[in-house]
């Protein structure tokens, strides 16, 4: 039986979509193992990286009007999401659900309990530090509140790299998140390893003291 992976995240340009968008291809193409759908707060609907779904739902974001738009707009978006999986788990069984927002994690808990496992991909935080007294605002102190909830409803925790796991453990001071964490390092496409030599690489080779023979990663976005 093939398991049945509910992915909650928005379709953007971003990193995290990109990473795991990388991820879950990657994995759809070694193995017959794993049914993906999506449910998600678009940007994009056209993007190339969407064929692996056997099914997708668009949803909006929802809106609200002052006082305290935000607040109530977080709470309409998760009881949105919530009463969209609900929907969609009376026809499909779902085996386990990946998440890349804060949001969308409550969203699954509330909607399904702990009966399914949550992994939270993690791939930075969705809530600014406050440098000083100024810089606070209840808009990110929601934030902040909503974002350490859903790490303590989720299942476990998936992140890039150790900085990433350290970071999240030096957030949740001074409690201790006591939760399960796993590694999983970006994937690089194929694309990244093909030679395409022209005349600005030659000039940069030259102009770096690197030899031809070298192999050379340039990398533009967070390590972490």
């Amino acid at each position: 039986m093939r398991l049945h992976v509910l992915i909650l995240s928005q379709v953007h340009d971003g990193g995290e979509w990109i990473a795991l968008s990388r991820l879950l291809t990657s994995t759809h193409s070694l193995s017959d193992n794993y049914l993906f759908s999506l449910i998600s707060f678009s940007e994009v609907q056209t993007r190339q990286d969407l064929g692996i779904y056997d099914s997708i739902i668009w949803t909006n974001t929802g809106t609200a009007n002052p006082p305290f738009s935000y607040a109530k707009k977080v709470v309409a978006n998760i009881v949105k999401i919530k009463k969209t999986i609900n929907e969609f788990s009376q026809n499909k069984l779902i085996h386990s659900i990946i998440v890349t927002n804060p949001i969308l994690a409550i969203s699954a808990r509330l909607a399904l309990g702990k009966s399914v496992p949550t992994l939270y991909y993690f791939h930075g935080l969705h809530s600014a530090s406050f440098n000083s007294v100024w810089d606070i605002n209840y808009r990110e102190i929601l934030n902040k509140i909503i974002e350490r909830l859903a790490w303590w409803l989720s299942t476990a925790i998936l992140c890039p790299s150790k900085y990433g796991m350290n970071l999240i453990a030096s957030q949740m001071l001074p409690l201790k998140l006591k939760k399960n964490c796993y590694v999983i390092n970006n994937i690089v496409p194929h694309s990244f390893f093909k030679t395409q030599f022209s005349q600005f690489t030659k000039h940069f080779l030259l102009k770096h003291n690197f030899h031809n023979n070298q192999r050379i990663v340039l990398y533009a976005g967070r390590i972490s």
